[in-house]
């Protein structure tokens, strides 16, 4: 709780607020995402992350690709609930603190039988990398 609170520059009650969301998915203020198997919640997140383009949370369901994309700025991921392995072979999991820096391109699939959430900060925004 506490380092959710930190990510996202929040206190511990807010947190827990965002937690809870997660067995709401199917709810508002939960949104499509456009790409299939992908929610989106947005939050407020506290000074140090005001200036982000997007503050919340990502819901992959089992068996999603998240396609490949290019980072227009900085992200900040913390992986909540779930793994993940990305085109390198990296696998995400509970706790991980992941960082992808401007300009970098990746794509990841969710493994296993459970939904993949992560927190997220993501200044800039991203790209979808088509063709």
């Amino acid at each position: 709780m506490d380092r959710l609170a930190t990510f996202f520059d929040v206190g511990t009650e807010r947190a827990r607020e965002f937690l809870d969301s997660i067995a709401h998915i199917s709810e508002d203020p939960w949104q499509a995402s456009g790409l299939p198997g992908i929610s989106l919640l947005h939050l407020q997140g506290g000074p140090t992350v005001a200036t982000a383009e997007n503050c919340g949370l990502v819901h992959l369901e089992p068996g999603t690709t998240f396609p490949e994309h290019q980072h227009l700025g900085e992200e900040w991921a913390l992986v909540l609930q779930g793994r993940c392995i990305e085109h390198t072979g990296i696998i995400s999991r509970p706790g991980d603190l992941v960082h992808k820096s401007t300009g970098s391109r990746h794509s990841f699939r969710v493994l296993d039988d459970e939904p993949f959430v992560f927190a997220v900060v993501l200044y800039g925004g991203f790209q979808i990398v088509t063709g």
